[in-house]
């Protein structure tokens, strides 16, 4: 279980890099976010994607690591 809860560190950590505040920043849709809006929005980012791990792995118990 703990190397899975770094796994998942390592692959917040490494999104969080790509799609960083000045990523978002740098999008004319974003422009005028805010440091705390940039915050909620990638925990709802966070949020949505295991949603969609949670249904998919639901559907396909076979190919969860």
């Amino acid at each position: 279980m703990e190397s899975k809860l770094g796994n998942l560190y390592t692959a917040r950590q490494k999104l969080k890099a790509k799609m960083s505040f000045e990523y978002f920043k740098s999008k004319d849709k974003f422009k005028n976010i805010t440091k705390e809006e940039y915050e909620e929005l990638f925990e709802n980012i966070e949020r949505f994607t295991f949603l969609i791990l949670d249904v998919y792995f639901e559907e396909n118990p076979d190919e969860m690591p």
